[in-house]
């Protein structure tokens, strides 16, 4: 994996997220903080947990191991939690655009929430935080029907249909890569 190809998937995380908000825009406060039994309970504690992770892998990034993720209760409305992530996506997309492939196996040393220290390549860290995202945008749409409300899919193919220039972009990557299937020349001669 090389720093494009984290940052395409970065490019694929926060347009799901778009999609992902899409239905959620509509909901009402009650709606939104409403208790549903999930494991972040409503739609905006597990919104806040993804944000924070986000968050706190971009604090551990830069050296700074904040001991908790945030607080959902200090986020009253989606307007307030979306406010916060874009300023959050801003920062991330700097971070990520000073990343180079030489930079992605440099260890991340942090100490956890749980106050374990602990060590991963940073490669792995951004891998993780697309993930996690991916992880919980699956919570989000079912949080999502148990409101009666319809999610919006977030398939990693609808977004290379949408733009072909996102397909161009790995294009090089492709065209290196092994042959999955063969080429006509590796097929062996019918035998009578």
């Amino acid at each position: 994996m090389d720093s494009q190809e984290i940052r395409n998937l970065f490019d694929y995380m926060y347009w799901a997220h778009e999609r992902m908000i899409r239905p959620v825009v509509d909901l009402s406060t009650e709606e939104f903080t409403r208790e549903l039994g999930s494991s972040h309970s409503s739609l905006r504690d597990t919104l806040v947990h993804i944000m924070s992770v986000e968050w706190i892998w971009l604090s551990r990034w830069h050296g700074i191991s904040p001991p908790a993720l945030l607080d959902p209760t200090g986020f009253l409305d989606l307007d307030s939690v979306e406010k916060r992530w874009a300023s959050l996506r801003h920062e991330l997309q700097r971070f990520l655009g000073q990343i180079r492939d030489e930079n992605l196996n440099v260890p991340i040393s942090y100490r956890s929430v749980r106050g374990e220290d602990l060590s991963l390549p940073l490669v792995c860290t951004l891998q993780h935080v697309v993930n996690h995202h991916t992880y919980h945008r699956g919570q989000v749409a079912t949080l999502l029907r148990q409101l009666g409300r319809e999610p919006v899919s977030t398939d990693m193919t609808l977004f290379f249909f949408e733009d072909e220039s996102r397909t161009a972009r790995m294009a090089p990557r492709l065209e290196t890569a092994p042959a999955i299937f063969g080429h006509d020349d590796d097929e062996e001669e019918e035998e009578d």
